[in-house]
């Protein structure tokens, strides 16, 4: 069996393997009859023959390496162009609301009203790189505080990038 863009296909006729509920494809292809999968000893599940790692294990620590992420990345997400901005926008509305109306109070509403939009927009336009390095960094210390799941997502990694 190998896959591409489009799902599972059976190695020796090409034809799409029809998967059960649970994305099992079952031991044998429907079309021509060739082996496609084997029971695993590890949680006898049917898996595709010559996998590396338990599919199920490997579901399991991509579960868990996710959630640890998005754990770790939404509690550290606040960033200081974030604060700047809802700064600004603060000062912007208390001085609208306790000053009286004047040219000069105009002027300081508009400069902090400026300069919330320009901490927003450069907090947005660094989120993304700050998010991507930050993956990174609550990846590796997933693989330090969980070796095991992290040597199975390992493993099934350098299957796929052919390492």
């Amino acid at each position: 069996m190998h896959e591409d863009e489009h799902g599972k296909f059976c190695s020796q006729c090409g034809i799409p393997l029809e998967c059960d509920h649970r994305g099992e494809c079952g031991i044998f292809c429907r079309n021509c009859g060739m082996r496609i999968g084997e029971k695993c000893p590890e949680c006898n599940s049917i898996e595709p023959i010559g996998r590396i790692v338990c599919q199920t294990k490997l579901a399991e620590a991509h579960a868990k390496r996710d959630f640890f992420v998005e754990e770790k990345i939404s509690t550290e997400r606040k960033s200081l162009f974030s604060f700047l901005g809802l700064s600004c926008f603060c000062i912007c509305m208390v001085t609208l609301a306790m000053a009286p109306s004047s040219p000069h109070t105009t002027k300081v509403i508009l400069l902090f009203g400026f300069l919330s939009i320009v901490f927003h927009t450069l907090s947005v336009r660094r989120g993304k790189k700050w998010k991507h390095k930050k993956e990174f960094e609550v990846k590796k210390r997933f693989a330090e505080k969980y070796p095991d799941h992290a040597d199975i997502i390992r493993k099934a990694e350098g299957v796929k990038s052919g390492k």
